[in-house]
């Protein structure tokens, strides 16, 4: 899902990769598990455009699921693009709106 959103966003909101901002949230109990890696493998990206990797305690030290890689946030740093997709959001509001009725 992350995959296609960012494919998404490269095609329709920004032309400049460099726009883009990555960042991992994760629990302690996977720091070793090599996630930055599993996260710039799947996006196409280096591991220098992922920023610092934030990991949130836990109360659990053992691992509840081998396959779990965290949270990736995506953040587009222009306002403009922002104000595009509230107006996409709005267009397809009304035309879904107007189909249902």
């Amino acid at each position: 899902m992350v995959s296609l959103m960012v494919k998404w966003i490269k095609k329709y909101l920004v032309s400049n990769p460099i726009l883009l901002k990555y960042r991992i949230f994760i629990h302690d109990a996977y720091k070793d598990e090599k996630c930055e890696e599993f996260w710039a493998n799947l996006l196409g990206i280096s591991l220098q455009n992922l920023q610092k990797t934030i990991y949130k305690p836990s109360s659990h030290a053992v691992k509840k699921n081998d396959n779990y890689k965290g949270c990736m946030r995506i953040t587009i740093t222009r306002i403009d693009m922002l104000r595009k997709m509230i107006a996409w959001q709005k267009l397809l509001i009304q035309y879904y709106d107007a189909v249902l009725r």
